[in-house]
């Protein structure tokens, strides 16, 4: 009886269990920042990359407010004068190299 009531427990945890999401990280300087398509989207290079989006490739964000494109922009334009690494982030099965979260370390 015992066992039956863990593997219910254990169906009913799988069930309300979310997907996990892979992601892809890049970590790199930064190069090289495009301001021509603000505040629509920043096309950027880092000094790093990955096996779909190579170093020297054209990585880019894509804010969903122009708010948010303006603090990317500032913390690129910071991490490019600073000599500080970006941490750049996005889905698994991105080709376009759109990114969805970035950080700024040292």
């Amino acid at each position: 009886m015992r066992s039956i009531l863990f593997f219910g427990l254990g169906l009913l945890g799988l069930s309300l269990s979310g997907s996990a999401d892979a992601l892809q990280i890049i970590e790199g300087r930064v190069v090289q920042v495009e301001a021509t398509y603000m505040p629509s989207q920043i096309p950027f290079v880092l000094s790093e990359g990955n096996a779909t989006c190579p170093a020297g490739q054209t990585l880019y964000w894509t804010g969903n407010t122009q708010e948010n494109t303006k603090a990317i922009y500032a913390t690129l334009i910071s991490a490019f004068v600073s000599g500080k690494r970006i941490r750049f982030i996005m889905d698994d099965n991105d080709v376009s190299c759109r990114g969805k979260f970035i950080y700024i370390f040292d």
